[in-house]
């Protein structure tokens, strides 16, 4: 079972305009990570990443115009660092494999509530 993994993001938190004078820097991405295993079963983690630009860093600073996904994308897995990244993968395909062979069933009848053919 080959399963695809694909990021989205839905917002991203900016200041308006920072101590260097600097317009809407991103402090805070809105992410989730999707699993697909291209055969109906689908699973997806939700979260938020901090980020701070350090103008003495060596990365320069991305107007918010000029930002893409993969920039955001980049960041958001700099930030969970590669092995947060696998540990929810790995959590997103065991969901994924319980949905294809469930272990556990939930009831909605209770006992108590069953006719008995009285």
């Amino acid at each position: 079972m080959a399963i695809s993994y694909a990021w989205s993001f839905s917002e991203l938190d900016v200041i308006i305009e920072d101590s260097e004078g600097l317009a809407e820097v991103v402090y805070t991405i809105h992410w989730r990570l999707n699993a697909d295993d291209g055969e109906g079963h689908t699973a997806s983690t939700i979260g938020t990443s901090s980020v701070t630009y350090d103008p003495d860093g060596p990365d320069p600073f991305i107007p918010f115009e000029d930002l893409t996904e993969a920039v955001v994308q980049n960041w958001t897995v700099e930030q969970i660092g590669e092995e947060g990244v696998e540990q929810m993968e790995s959590s997103l395909a065991t969901n994924i494999e319980r949905q294809i062979n469930p272990v556990t069933e939930t009831f909605r009848t209770m006992p108590w509530n069953e006719e008995n053919g009285a």
